[in-house]
């Protein structure tokens, strides 16, 4: 574990410089770019053994080191440029624009490691929706059209602990190419349509075949 690690385990950040050992509850302070020399220091004086019982700690912990509060660089670098995109409605290519790195304060990388892992947390996203869904939910269509572009969203509709959620499934563009260029999300969630209990949309002949067809009400 690097020195940076030690520090967010053993130490509560308090602000302007201060921290607060969790071990003895004293504050100490840590002036930016020195090393952690202080903090350390401390650990060394005061509580001896402290690297053991850390790596200790980790050994037996059943999850990674974001138990601890904390997660490596890397992680942390592919996190803030997948925000920054995604939030920006960016180009995935903005993460090698030269202008963008000259203003961002994240580290550089690339688009091949952002696809990466753009699709590992689309898989993660895919399997919750799919275990929160369960075996009971309801399909809403919707319309959104600008200019010639005209999509179509497929949301999906159920109640866990209590509380109404909705989750898009799937969205694809109303065009000429063949359906499954485009079917990401409800082959991700693998339900059945014998699962569908209501289907939601405009009360137009389309829905109200769709409806019968799956042998649920419709509601628009």
């Amino acid at each position: 574990m690097t020195s940076r690690q030690f520090c967010a385990f053993f130490y509560a950040d308090l602000g302007e410089d201060l921290f607060e050992c969790k071990k003895c509850g004293r504050s100490r302070k840590q002036s930016p770019g020195t090393d952690y020399r202080n903090l350390l220091g401390h650990l060394g004086t005061k509580h001896a053994g402290y690297v053991e019982g850390c790596t200790g700690h980790e050994a037996a912990a059943a999850s990674t080191v974001n138990r601890f509060g904390f997660v490596d660089d890397i992680k942390l670098t592919i996190y803030l440029w997948m925000r920054w995109i995604i939030q920006c409605n960016l180009p995935i290519t903005e993460v090698e624009n030269k202008l963008t790195r000259k203003v961002v304060t994240m580290k550089p990388t690339t688009v091949r490691a952002m696809k990466v892992y753009l699709r590992y947390v689309a898989g993660k996203v895919d399997q919750t929706i799919a275990s929160e869904m369960g075996e009971s939910f309801g399909l809403m269509f919707d319309r959104w059209t600008c200019n010639f572009l005209h999509l179509l969203g497929i949301f999906a509709g159920y109640v866990m602990s209590g509380v109404r959620h909705q989750r898009l499934l799937d969205l694809f563009p109303m065009d000429d190419s063949p359906p499954r260029a485009h079917r990401v999300g409800s082959e991700c969630v693998r339900k059945g349509l014998g699962m569908v209990r209501f289907f939601i949309g405009d009360n137009c002949s389309t829905n109200q075949c769709i409806a019968t067809k799956l042998g649920v009400p419709v509601i628009g």
